[in-house]
């Protein structure tokens, strides 16, 4: 579950997100690789995907944070 923390940061699994750090998104039945990223006409961090666009962040849409690669 995403949540916006007492500092105005994004927090994914105890893990408070941060421009660069990289996740996943859940998009129809797949995940799609995607970096958070501040965007200063929002205000706000927003998700940049892999294969494109931009992905406002809400407590609705289904994130987690990539494994570790091997």
């Amino acid at each position: 579950m995403i949540f916006r923390n007492t500092r105005g940061r994004y927090e994914l699994d105890q893990h408070e997100l941060t421009s660069g750090d990289v996740i996943e998104v859940k998009r129809g039945e797949q995940w799609e690789r995607g970096r958070v990223e501040y965007n200063h006409e929002r205000r706000d961090y927003v998700i940049l995907l892999t294969l494109g666009g931009t992905m406002q962040i809400t407590s609705d849409i289904s994130l987690r944070r990539p494994e570790k690669e091997k």
